[in-house]
């Protein structure tokens, strides 16, 4: 495997390449787009560029949900594909440090995509599944 990509996250502002990766999300279009751009806008939402090697590769959208403890939601995650390269582990350390140092209790987040469940089992999550229909 070649050497880990240097990867950071920035603040951002709502841009076409946050639309572009909302949008490219499973199951989110445009509207949702929209409807993060105007969280983000409130304060609601918090937008993270994903830089890899000092080129923008992705975003992040989190949020805030409250049970017992705080917990941080990740509400997106699109990042290119980096050959060779293993930056989800990088990722989620990163947002669980943010995550602790903003007084969160857990780390959440919602996938459809079975390979992302499995390298985030063995990153110690674990499933909790929602189901959901239109009505």
């Amino acid at each position: 495997m070649a050497d880990q990509p240097e990867i950071t996250l920035r603040g951002a502002k709502f841009d076409a390449r946050a639309v572009a990766d909302i949008s490219r999300v499973d199951g989110f279009d445009d509207q949702d787009a929209g409807h993060f751009r105007d969280g983000v806008a409130s304060g609601l939402y918090t937008l993270l560029a994903v830089e890899i090697d000092d080129i923008r590769r992705g975003s992040i959208v989190l949020s805030w949900e409250y049970d017992d403890a705080p917990v941080l939601f990740c509400n997106v995650l699109a990042v290119d594909h980096v050959h060779n390269a293993e930056i989800v582990p990088a990722l989620v350390d990163m947002i669980a440090e943010f995550a602790k140092v903003k007084g969160a209790g857990r780390l959440r987040f919602w996938t459809r995509r079975p390979g992302l469940v499995r390298i985030t089992e063995k990153l110690g999550f674990a499933r909790n599944y929602v189901m959901e229909r239109a009505v």
